[in-house]
């Protein structure tokens, strides 16, 4: 699910989450500032018990029904978070504007995931495409509010917007919505913690252009078929060679084993300047129903451009 610098399995697991005390009491907080904690825990025990479901797939006999249960639990918890939420922002007069459309950008992210179920077709995302609007929406308005503030940076360890709107590229099949997506991808901070924006936003823009190649004009959601739907990726970075491949990974297809061969001819320093070919991203072939894959090579000036 995480496209970043640092490529490794989710870093928590049920204990070493524990570990940390998370808050996990959903609607016991009475500021604005209050509600971050207990809605990022839940994003993490959320994460946890999605990194299990994944883990379960090569064993035998794992109780997928505990995990289920967790799955309900959260949901119910992030229910009861946001109408905790809502009533706290009438009240909460000193609240940052930012804040609150950051924190219901991450809230309709997770609620969509819980709402998904761990396992099913790619098309069942296509029901939450208002909640992908408001998700979009609302971070176009926080990126128009960062840009009028004096003190705006290129790096951030606050929370953001670039893993939502990552996620909304991804699994928003909506040809317009996901634009916008990708495009306020592009105009996001240029670094939140270990996420490069432009490094997602190239990466977004390759699932999103393998899914609609040959299906001539994309109007909605259901014109993608979810044999040409990505599941999910994989990313090997090796920052001291400045290389990185992308794998993705798309669900085995009966009488639909085409090839595609796409590829950037170019790429953008941090500065945005123009980049030299030897750090674009390579044509790449893709085979639908196996791995397929891109390799992006990158010079220092484009630093974490491309990982």
């Amino acid at each position: 699910m995480a496209f970043s610098v640092s490529n490794a399995r989710y870093p928590y697991d049920l204990e070493s989450f524990y570990a940390t005390n998370p808050n996990l009491i959903p609607d016991a907080f009475d500021s604005v500032e209050g509600a971050r904690a207990p809605l990022m825990d839940h994003v993490r025990w959320f994460w946890v018990h999605e990194q299990g479901v994944f883990e379960a797939a090569f064993r035998t006999g794992f109780p997928y029904g505990s995990l289920e249960t967790e799955r309900q639990r959260v949901c119910d918890h992030l229910l009861r978070w946001a109408t905790r939420f809502e009533k706290v922002v009438e009240k909460d007069a000193n609240a940052s504007p930012i804040l609150i459309r950051t924190l219901r950008v991450w809230h309709q992210i997770v609620s969509i995931q819980g709402a998904a179920h761990w396992y099913g077709p790619e098309t069942r995302f296509d029901v939450f495409i208002p909640e992908y609007e408001r998700i979009v929406t609302w971070s176009e308005e926080i990126i128009e509010m960062l840009s009028q503030t004096q003190d705006r940076g290129n790096f951030s360890f606050d929370l953001g917007t670039t893993i939502c709107l990552f996620e909304a590229v991804q699994r928003c099949r909506d040809p317009h919505i996901r634009r916008r997506a990708l495009e306020a991808l592009r105009r996001g901070p240029q670094q939140e913690g270990t996420w490069g924006c432009l490094g997602a936003a190239a990466t977004a823009e390759q699932w999103m252009l393998y899914e609609e190649a040959g299906l001539g004009t994309v109007e909605k959601a259901s014109d993608v078929p979810d044999w040409r739907r990505i599941v999910n990726l994989d990313a090997s970075v090796n920052a001291e060679l400045g290389m990185a491949e992308v794998l993705f990974h798309v669900t085995p297809s009966q009488g639909h084993e085409d090839e595609l061969t796409m590829g950037f001819l170019g790429a953008t320093t941090l500065e945005g300047e123009e980049a030299s070919m030897d750090a674009a991203i390579k044509p790449f072939s893709m085979g639908i129903g196996h791995t397929i894959s891109f390799r992006a090579s990158f010079d220092d000036r484009l630093g974490s451009t491309f990982v």
